[in-house]
């Protein structure tokens, strides 16, 4: 037991405690704490689980579309925003930014429909499209519009293909006939 007086003399002493416990959180847990917002914390990483940066599914194409350009805040991120022919004004930050169009005819939007009949959205580069046509022996319709044209996804509908893609951003990187049906 200390006893202090009018005449003690304290000095500073630097103290650090560290916990006897630690908090594992999963990036999945963490997503889900920022609600779509930034989110700033100090961690120590203790594993890093297996980096799949390529996922493969098997399945049939079910449709092709025009691809769906969602718009964020350049400042913030925030998808709360009011976007007119030239300007995106974010209800979140209140900021206000240029909106330039960019007409993006290179790449289509791909459903496919796997075997458990589960649906994935895909992005894929119209030349891939382009290229599987060709391997079906249908050399005319790639000259065609691939959307609007029906016999195109009557076509991509007949065949099961094989689709390489990165799991994150939904963005096929290969993808082909499928030769090994059973």
């Amino acid at each position: 037991m200390y006893t202090a007086s009018n005449e003690t003399i304290a000095a500073p002493k630097v103290v650090t405690f560290t916990p006897t416990c630690t908090q594992i959180s999963t990036i999945n847990d963490i997503q889900s704490m920022s609600d779509g917002q930034y989110i700033s914390f100090m961690c120590k990483i203790i594993d890093i689980g297996p980096l799949s940066y390529e996922s493969t599914i098997i399945g049939i194409i079910t449709s092709i579309g025009l691809v769906d350009k969602t718009f964020n805040c350049p400042k913030c991120y925030s998808t709360d925003i009011e976007r007119n022919d030239k300007t995106i004004r974010c209800n979140a930050c209140k900021s206000r930014s240029l909106y330039l169009k960019q007409s993006n005819q290179n790449q289509i939007q791909l459903n496919v429909t796997d075997v458990k009949q589960n649906t994935f959205e895909f992005i894929v580069d119209t030349p891939k499209i382009i290229t599987l046509l060709q391997e079906c022996n249908h050399q005319q319709l790639p000259t065609q519009d691939l959307i609007e044209q029906e016999s195109v996804l009557l076509v991509l509908s007949s065949i099961t293909v094989v689709v390489n893609f990165n799991p994150i951003d939904k963005h096929i990187t290969n993808i082909a006939i499928n030769n090994n049906e059973n």
